[in-house]
């Protein structure tokens, strides 16, 4: 079984990515494998999802070690899962071609889904944290003459 977590932003995907990737040795103990190939270093698949050209197209160098990776998992019996957020940008041919690389004829897609309202909310949390946003201006602070 071939997993791609699709996790829009502010979906709690860095939270599952963190998780996935701390408890690879246990998932492996459990028949999945998070693999390490695509992630540039990070508990997500971002390099994967971002440049996915490097890893789908025949013939480069990262789309053989993608492809040794799923023949290693099939010989061991396990099921794989990827990560990414940049997974919801990806078009139909990019996925057809992802499982060509993958040997597979099935990719299943977790996509997680926010309330409209709690997302509003939580972007706009991130906003004001990063100082993007100014919450409440008033005059006395000098915030609307600029």
């Amino acid at each position: 079984m071939l997993v791609l977590h699709i996790g829009p932003h502010k979906t709690a995907t860095t939270y599952i990515q963190n998780n996935l990737f701390r408890g690879r040795r246990d998932l492996a103990r459990r028949g999945w494998l998070y693999p390490e190939i695509g992630a540039g270093g990070l508990p997500g698949h971002h390099d994967l999802a971002h440049n996915d050209a490097r890893y789908i197209e025949d013939g480069t160098e990262q789309a053989a070690a993608l492809n040794a990776v799923a023949k290693k998992a099939r010989e061991k019996g396990q099921n794989i899962i990827f990560s990414a957020e940049g997974f919801c940008r990806w078009s139909p041919a990019q996925f057809d071609a992802f499982a060509r690389v993958m040997e597979t004829d099935m990719i299943d897609l977790v996509h997680v889904m926010r309330d409209p309202f709690d997302l509003f909310y939580s972007h706009w949390g991130e906003e004001v944290k990063h100082c993007l946003l100014y919450t409440s201006p008033s005059p006395r602070d000098g915030l609307l003459s600029r």
